[in-house]
């Protein structure tokens, strides 16, 4: 029902935007005012605190298929990251935007070109430079790669920098930033677990090895994570408990110690839990 209603405010965006002087911001205060409608618009009521995105800033309007942006703010733009399908393999690009929505990378930045396909980017913003991570197939298999990007946009580690070549397939990579270090974690094809590394701010590799946040029954996936202050919070849909999906967590020390090796069960209802 929700996203219904979403698709019926941008609907009565698209109906109003070709009257003269219209801001889509006005949409929002008809649509929550309340009896302030538009002629001819029948009310729509948001709930949850949802509003309208305002489409018209194109970040990339490139060829090809641009997919999975992520974002972080660096306390004075934005830095958008993508995996972009202009060439002949799927690579990572990114751009600047400021707050006022103006792009300050009309043509992207190359992040990552290297050979083979290049996708599910996520980052995050350290206070001085962002690091950007990746699912990578330059070796013929999936590992997980990263580099660490100034606010000015300059690409620190253009080679790249390898987070995770263990054998099989590293998916779906996450990433926060505590204390002196990042937490990259990810789904991990050795046994269908969640691993994770640490990565110092100079882009160095704490734990070649990986850390093993979870390696339960059945499949561990889709990571997510955030740092408290003092310790990370790793999220994970979970199939220790047989053909539903539940939602189970752990957390991780700044020092990569798991404090909750048997995971913590923040999630088993009935039927499927999914996508933490």
């Amino acid at each position: 029902m929700r996203s219904t209603i979403v698709l019926l405010v941008v609907s009565v965006a698209v109906a109003l935007a070709v009257q003269p002087g219209f801001d889509p911001k006005d949409v929002v205060r008809r649509v929550r005012g309340g009896g302030r409608e538009a002629p001819g618009v029948e009310r729509l009521e948001l709930d949850d605190g949802e509003f309208l995105v305002d489409t018209s800033v194109v970040i990339r309007p490139a060829s090809g298929n641009q997919l999975e942006p992520a974002l972080a703010f660096d306390g004075t733009n934005f830095l958008v990251v993508w995996y972009d399908g202009r060439g002949s393999s799927c690579d990572i690009y990114g751009a600047r935007v400021t707050p006022a929505g103006v792009v300050l990378d009309p043509s992207g930045i190359a992040i990552s070109q290297a050979a083979g396909d290049q996708c599910s980017p996520a980052l995050v913003f350290d206070g001085a430079n962002f690091l950007v991570v990746w699912q990578d197939e330059r070796s013929g298999s999936w590992d997980i790669y990263g580099t660490r990007m100034t606010p000015a946009g300059v690409v620190l580690d253009p080679s790249g920098i390898a987070l995770s070549q263990a054998a099989g397939y590293q998916y779906c990579p996450a990433v926060s930033c505590g204390g002196m270090n990042f937490l990259v974690v990810w789904r991990d094809s050795r046994s269908s677990d969640i691993y994770g590394t640490r990565v110092s701010r100079a882009g160095v590799v704490l734990d070649p090895a990986g850390i093993a946040i979870s390696t339960a029954a059945g499949d561990q996936l889709f990571p997510s994570l955030a740092f408290d202050g003092t310790s990370f919070l790793v999220v994970w849909c979970d199939y220790r408990n047989g053909s539903y999906s539940d939602i189970y967590g752990a957390r991780v020390s700044q020092r990569g110690t798991v404090l909750d090796p048997t995971g913590i069960a923040i999630s088993t209802a009935a039927n499927s839990q999914d996508s933490p």
